[in-house]
């Protein structure tokens, strides 16, 4: 291979390597854009703590603080069965807390 070539074959790399990195950029700022304006159809929660923890994630990390409560203290575990059969009411409870906090803070406008 003549030193050309090498020249050649390093400008092709490092010009392919300018395109991917405008591309990844691009596509970042748009994702970005998207998460900035996109608003959400119910507006409870509006904070984006709030969100997080009602959400899927937040649920996640509750379920394994609770299963290391059970492990470091194995005698909460009949507590959290005594507990537990009001498990179905948590939805209604949820909406409840919901539509009381939906009153209290008026979305702004």
């Amino acid at each position: 291979m003549t030193p050309a070539d090498r020249e050649k074959s390093i400008e092709s790399s490092r010009e392919r390597l300018r395109v991917s990195r405008e591309e990844i950029t691009a596509s970042l700022q748009a994702l970005q854009l998207r998460r900035l304006h996109h608003r959400p159809e119910d507006p409870f929660p509006r904070s984006g703590i709030m969100r997080a923890a009602l959400g899927h994630n937040g649920r996640m990390i509750l379920g394994g603080a609770a299963l290391m409560l059970a492990l470091l203290r194995p005698g909460l575990i009949p507590v959290a069965a005594r507990v537990a059969r009001f498990a179905p009411l948590i939805p209604v409870a949820r909406n409840l807390l919901n539509r009381y906090m939906v009153r209290r803070n008026p979305v702004p406008e």
